[in-house]
């Protein structure tokens, strides 16, 4: 989980207004209120740092699980909302798929379904840290979606 620590450690470089990391215990209890089963991936991030009160420097905000489970729908088929973009101009959800990742899909609050974004969590976090434009900065124009699988 290279890519959880690099883009942790930037975020904090921007002295984003971090949340105190949280507990696998909260991050299970938060994920079960939305039917789902928190994956290791999920787990690890939020152990290291338990959201953001305000945007870093590409204009991307992980919730903490509070907001989460604010924001989210129970049940969430579609993933669950963990994070936005430029003040909420639109949000990402997460899927866990297995017991150790879940993928990130971008939702623009459309009519649309959500629009997959990687093949999993830490691929996302490595786009967000080498390739904002293709995760962050409205992916859908011409940053080909869906972006699977990412190359590095």
């Amino acid at each position: 989980m290279n890519e959880l620590r690099q883009v942790v450690a930037k975020w904090l470089s921007e002295a984003v207004e971090e949340v105190p990391p949280e507990s696998a215990t909260n991050v299970r209890a938060t994920f079960a209120l939305m039917g789902h089963t928190a994956s290791s991936d999920l787990i690890a991030l939020y152990e290291q740092i338990g959201g953001m009160q305000m945007m870093d420097n590409n204009h991307f905000r992980l919730w903490p699980l509070a907001e989460i489970r604010q924001e989210s729908e129970a049940p969430a088929l579609q993933g669950v909302l963990f994070a936005d973009y430029l003040l909420d101009s639109w949000r990402y959800r997460v899927l866990p798929v297995s017991e150790s990742e879940s993928f990130v899909y971008v939702d623009y609050c459309d009519e649309k379904p959500p629009i997959p974004l990687g093949k999993n969590l830490n691929d996302f976090l490595w786009c967000c840290l080498n390739e904002p434009n293709a995760v962050l900065h409205d992916p859908r124009r011409g940053h080909g979606h869906p972006l699977l699988p990412v190359k590095r």
